[in-house]
């Protein structure tokens, strides 16, 4: 016998790190073709879902972020479309407590969306008798942003088009993360290609797309070499501050240290935990009022 009503608590919505993102120029339709080496974390939303056979109907609550409940964020937009593509009726029920800042350049809303699509897709299994295919929650998620696709998987991928195209990589290694959060510095994702764009401006020969994901990933040889993201040159003579950010880590210890997506986040990659927590306690310090500083892991 079917159900007719579930609960999921607490699901780890988790956020991304690019530590490669290679950018083209934009396509005659406006979206920049990528290459990124894509990361899941171990941190992220939280997201709670009671679902139930009912009159259709979908209710968000964020709690401590009223802003955030409206029929834009993208886990009412992957729920209505769950729910016509399917045609079930539905009550919905959605507590999402967010943790990931928006606009940081983490994933998190598209992190949010697929992990809804998967929820409703377990229920649909257990409620309805019948399964999605995995070939059209991908389809799904790709129509809801360039890189909700990823997340279906959690785990790391090289990433390619819009950012909708993985390829999983398998035994990646875990990598002890620090990340810096600027309270005070947003970078809007259309601002920064826009400015990338025009840094651009006068090279019409540069190839900024390798077609291929780079050797020591392929051959397995997991040593973390200089990282690569194509807005961080750009966007760090805009904003000077998230250079000065990106330094501290490195003057902390880290490996690598780079800028997520198109910011404002900073990340850096550490020997252990141990030494990622040292350097998060030197950072907290460093930045307390500027910046909010995360111990992470990649997963």
């Amino acid at each position: 016998m079917s159900k007719t009503s579930l609960v999921y608590r607490k699901i780890l919505c988790p956020a991304k790190l690019n530590l490669i993102l290679r950018i083209d120029r934009p396509r005659k339709d406006g979206f920049h073709p990528i290459e990124s080496l894509m990361v899941p974390l171990s941190w992220g939303d939280r997201l709670t879902v009671e679902i139930s056979r009912c009159c259709p109907e979908i209710f968000l609550s964020c709690p401590g972020r009223r802003d955030l409940q409206t029929p834009d964020n993208l886990v009412v937009k992957a729920t209505e479309l769950f729910l016509r593509e399917t045609g079930v009726a539905w009550a919905v029920d959605i507590e999402l407590q967010k943790i990931v800042p928006t606009g940081a350049g983490l994933g998190g809303g598209s992190s949010d969306a697929a992990q809804m699509l998967m929820l409703l897709a377990d229920a649909f299994a257990k409620m309805e008798r019948r399964k999605i295919s995995r070939k059209k929650l991908i389809g799904w998620a790709s129509r809801l942003g360039s890189d909700v696709a990823f997340f279906l998987e959690k785990m790391p991928a090289w990433c390619k088009g819009r950012g909708e195209i993985c390829d999983p990589i398998f035994n990646f290694p875990k990598l002890s993360v620090v990340l810096i959060l600027p309270k005070r510095l947003s970078v809007p994702t259309p601002w920064a290609y826009r400015t990338l764009d025009k840094f651009r401006a006068s090279d019409r020969k540069t190839r900024f797309l390798e077609g291929k994901m780079p050797s020591w990933i392929r051959e397995g040889n997991f040593s973390i070499p200089p990282l690569r993201n194509d807005f961080e040159t750009s966007l760090f003579l805009g904003k000077p501050a998230l250079l000065k950010f990106r330094n501290s880590l490195a003057e902390a210890g880290a490996w690598a240290a780079g800028m997520s997506g198109s910011g404002s986040t900073l990340y850096g990659v550490f020997r252990d935990t141990l030494a990622a927590k040292k350097a998060a306690g030197i950072l907290k310090s460093r930045w307390k009022g500027a910046a909010d500083v995360v111990v992470t892991r990649t997963t």
